[in-house]
């Protein structure tokens, strides 16, 4: 099997990449990139022993004949899997429960999630719920609300050995170029009352990541910009972190920040350059492939900080409305950058890594203007007119943003502050 092999200390260049396979090695992962990387993940399986892993999906990937294409690549190298095609797209404490059920029940070995960031993110959570059961002896069909809800603060901070040992191997099969969950350590898991809990650790990480272009070429043309406009700003909102704040705060080096920066900075490049293309021809492969490159890049970028306003109202925009996730950042972005980019007390850092992304995305005035003209072009709906129909409305959606978690905004908002920017979404004109 042909392969390009990087070691991204050092981003790939762009032009070397092969569209048969090309493996980006990082300390905590490896990516297998390109058509041939199902049989180079079965490969992988086949040569540690393990054989007899849970596929994660939910009906849609199933009813797509994606799950078909991943178990032939599969069962071509000896790899015998069983599917759980039970996942909701926002997967669920009893969704967790079913599936680390069918893990122990089907006396599985590792774990695949394959679809969307729901699907992923549920693989993460039952392996998890796998290593407490291993561990604890707990009882995997009533153990997973008070194992996340309880235990996810504990457990994003520390794991003992004994527990990272159970975690079964964990692998990641995107079949969009947005989520970013294929490289990244935390899980989305959605409460009995609607409420989503995050939580995460290193042992989450999938171990590798399986990049199949050809997974992607059906995907629907407003889902295909949707999913790369949350890939988008996962790479522009961490470049907004305070370096004085990452390493004080989180105690990341200068090295670390650098390697988040880096990957946000190529991934607005690939995405700015890349998603016009699929747009125009679905069947780019080329192009289909890059976005999810941008997508992994997205994901290693927000390793620092924890994202900010943009993501923060997009999350309240998407529980009122209803909206998919990429469709609400892209409502919200613009009203956003602009209340940031305007702010008085906005940092000289910030100022000059704003000339930076509208330098990225091709703009020559001001970032929030370089990305509205970006996505004005991809008709993205921006804004909430016609869509806000009373007051009240703002007051809530200002309330939800304020209590979210992604508050590392470039300047602090406040309710107050959020309630500007909601009304300056709701006069929008897009």
């Amino acid at each position: 099997m042909h392969t390009s092999r990087r070691l991204l200390s050092v981003l790939p260049h762009r032009e070397t990449l092969k569209l048969t396979l090309n493996t980006f090695e990082y300390s905590n992962q490896t990516a297998y990139v390109g058509k041939d990387a199902l049989r180079a993940l079965g490969e992988f399986l086949a040569g540690k022993n393990l054989k007899k892993p849970l596929i994660v999906t939910d009906k849609g990937v199933v009813n797509a004949g994606i799950v078909n294409q991943v178990i032939d690549e599969l069962k071509a190298v000896g790899v015998e899997p069983v599917v759980f095609d039970g996942c909701k797209p926002n997967p669920s404490f009893d969704d967790v429960s079913r599936i680390a059920k069918s893990f122990i029940t089907n006396n599985r070995d590792s774990c695949i999630g394959l679809g969307g960031g729901g699907p992923m993110d549920a693989a993460k959570a039952g392996a998890a719920l796998v290593a407490e059961h291993r561990v604890h002896g707990s009882d995997v069909s009533e153990a997973a609300p008070r194992f996340i809800t309880e235990t996810c603060r504990k457990f994003s901070a520390h794991v003992t050995p004994e527990f990272q040992n159970a975690v079964p191997v964990i692998t990641a099969i995107p079949t969009t170029a947005g989520t970013g969950s294929d490289g990244g350590k935390s899980a989305v898991i959605t409460d009995s009352k609607g409420q989503k809990v995050v939580f995460g650790n290193p042992v989450l990480m999938p171990t590798i990541a399986a990049l199949a272009p050809q997974l992607t070429i059906k995907l629907p043309k407003r889902l295909t910009i949707d999913t790369a406009v949350d890939a988008l700003f996962h790479c522009i909102e961490p470049l907004f972190c305070p370096t004085e704040l990452m390493v004080s705060r989180d105690r990341m080096s200068l090295q670390e920040i650098a390697f988040c920066d880096n990957h946000a900075k190529e991934g607005i490049a690939l995405i700015r350059e890349h998603l016009p293309l699929v747009v125009e021809d679905p069947e780019q492969i080329f192009s289909r492939m890059y976005l999810q490159v941008a997508a992994l890049y997205g994901a290693k970028a927000f390793r620092k900080g924890d994202l900010g306003g943009v993501h923060a109202t997009a999350h309240s925009v998407g529980v009122k409305y209803h909206l998919h996730h990429g469709a609400a950042i892209g409502r919200m972005a613009v009203p956003v950058l602009e209340f940031n980019e305007t702010h008085p007390d906005l940092s000289t850092e910030a100022v000059q890594t704003a000339a930076t992304v509208c330098k990225l995305l091709g703009g020559s005035d001001t970032m929030h203007q370089a990305v509205y003209s970006f996505l004005k072009k991809l008709d993205v709906t921006m804004g909430l007119r016609n869509l806000v129909e009373w007051n009240e409305d703002l007051d809530e959606l200002a309330r939800l943003a304020a209590t979210d978690a992604c508050q590392d905004n470039p300047v602090p908002l406040g309710e107050a502050d959020y309630r500007k920017i909601f009304e300056k979404a709701a006069a929008m004109q897009a």
